[in-house]
């Protein structure tokens, strides 16, 4: 079992530096940015299993902190680990920045990757454009369609590279439970999203240069296409200051555009987890 401290302070790092740009940049033209707010933080911890990258075969158990964050106005949304800048909204269309990113690799960890150049921390930002069938952005219960198109960078703190784009097209739901379970609130959401990754993206996870080339591990290069698809599903229940939430994602890279290279050994992952924290701020 391993711990992520290190790398999950680096990603809320990326977040909230970004988060801070934002708000100065709103802040000026709504002066009561914060007293017309919504917001919860509380601090936890959790646990985690999953694969060293998609596609690979090798995993690990992680124990990590978990901040609890929550905070909303009308010009941004920070949900735990989902950051959304408003750009427009109506009853139908919501026009917002998109986050997301992925954990390191050290390749001497990894027996397929042995030998080749570490994977870095992954950052990712972007626009997001969301069509509601069902709600709107501000409702409790929602359904709605999500198309999101990301930058993507790699660094390990020192170095920042371009690794090109990456598209997501989802269906997602959110539902609250009209019962309470054991005195608490519960939330389910889930999704099911379709990937796609430019050439670049993809090839600074499954390239394996000249250089790299073992009798095991043939010359391949990515090219751009479809990604594979996600099916994600998790519950959050809440009773006063207390907060517990499960979460599973099932990924699948059958028939993908990288599907061949030597550095993927399995077409579909599951990731899984659960964190619990305690709020000690609530508005």
């Amino acid at each position: 079992m391993q711990s992520i401290y290190k790398t999950g302070a680096c990603l809320k790092l990326f977040v909230s530096a970004f988060i801070l740009l934002f708000i100065n940049s709103v802040y000026a033209k709504a002066p009561d940015f914060l007293e017309n707010a919504e917001y919860s933080f509380g601090m936890g911890g959790g646990i985690t299993y999953l694969n060293d990258y998609i596609g690979s075969d090798e995993s690990s158990a992680y124990v990590f902190p978990f901040p609890f964050v929550y905070f909303k106005n009308e010009h941004l949304k920070i949900d735990r680990n989902v950051f959304e800048g408003n750009i427009f909204t109506n009853k139908k269309w919501h026009l917002a920045f998109d986050a997301a990113g992925n954990l390191p690799v050290n390749s001497d960890d990894n027996k397929v990757r042995a030998g080749m150049p570490d994977l870095d921390w992954v950052g990712e930002i972007g626009p997001s454009i969301e069509y509601y069938i069902q709600g709107d952005a501000q409702s409790k219960n929602k359904l709605y369609i999500d198309w999101s198109v990301r930058k993507a960078i790699a660094t390990d703190f020192k170095h920042i590279d371009n690794i090109g784009w990456v598209s997501q097209l989802s269906l997602t739901q959110k539902y609250v439970v009209q019962q309470k379970i054991k005195g608490g609130d519960v939330v389910i959401d889930s999704s099911v999203s379709a990937l796609y990754n430019a050439s670049q993206y993809s090839g600074y996870y499954y390239n394996v240069l000249t250089e790299y080339e073992t009798t095991e591990r043939q010359q391949y290069r990515a090219s751009s296409g479809y990604a594979g698809f996600r099916l994600a599903i998790g519950g959050t229940w809440r009773k006063n200051n207390y907060w517990i939430g499960i979460f599973t994602r099932y990924s699948n890279i059958g028939n993908t555009a990288f599907e061949h290279s030597p550095l993927v050994k399995k077409n579909h992952n599951l990731l899984a987890g659960i964190a619990v924290s305690y709020i000690f701020l609530d508005n």
